[in-house]
């Protein structure tokens, strides 16, 4: 297995969600450490506009985001054992509201209750991302 780096998790909160294979690979203590040794980047609207965009032109997958959204917004991969301490991934103050709503949003896409994100709802994150409001 391929060690994981600070960079490693920087990169996917800039909004990257190729790494997320790799982060599921280790355990919750490993993403700990790098995240320590990390600059801890806050995420913003960009990093999450170059997500829905990725979506939106199809190169990455709905459950692709759904993962990246649910490990930023909660903290933990999906392989995390409990009890455990979360990471603490912090949003952009200038634009928290809006990311907040977004990644909340990302998050439940999966679940029933939600569901998927038609490609209006997907174009308004995007106009929400790149223009504000």
């Amino acid at each position: 297995m391929e060690d994981l780096t600070p960079e490693d998790l920087e990169v996917v909160v800039g909004g990257d969600v190729s790494l997320l294979s790799k982060l599921s690979g280790h355990n919750h203590d490993d993403l700990r450490r790098a995240w320590a040794r990390s600059s801890h980047p806050k995420l913003s609207a960009r990093a999450v506009l170059r997500v829905l965009v990725a979506l939106r032109r199809g190169e990455v997958t709905a459950k692709q985001v759904h993962d990246w959204a649910g490990f930023l917004f909660s903290g933990y991969s999906a392989s995390a054992t409990f009890p455990l301490k979360t990471l603490d991934f912090e949003y952009d103050p200038v634009d928290e509201d809006r990311i907040a709503e977004v990644m909340m949003r990302l998050e439940q896409m999966e679940d029933d209750l939600d569901g998927p994100i038609s490609e209006v709802e997907l174009d308004r994150m995007i106009s929400k991302m790149e223009h504000g409001s």
